[in-house]
């Protein structure tokens, strides 16, 4: 089920998501991730699973969450299936 449209992203999410990836020790660590990772462009091409397994976060984040997490830090998304 992935046909898009508007994705619910629950407040307890979001606030895991920030406690477990904006401490300074995470943020570097995940810049450095993302600064290794990118392309020519700039642009990261991998997967949300390897994001997850690399970031060990205890809750697995959404595509959504993925995307707002790298917008906030400035960095663009792409992913092999466009559909």
């Amino acid at each position: 089920m992935n046909g898009g449209g508007n994705v619910q992203i629950r407040p307890s999410k979001i606030y895991k998501l920030y406690t477990a990836l904006w401490c300074e020790a995470c943020y570097k660590e995940l810049k450095e991730l993302l600064d290794k990772n990118a392309g020519p462009n700039g642009i990261i091409d991998y997967n949300i699973d390897f994001i997850n397994k690399r970031l060990s976060v205890s809750t697995p984040l959404t595509l959504e969450e993925v995307k707002l997490m790298l917008q906030k830090i400035g960095r663009d998304f792409s992913t092999e299936d466009t559909s």
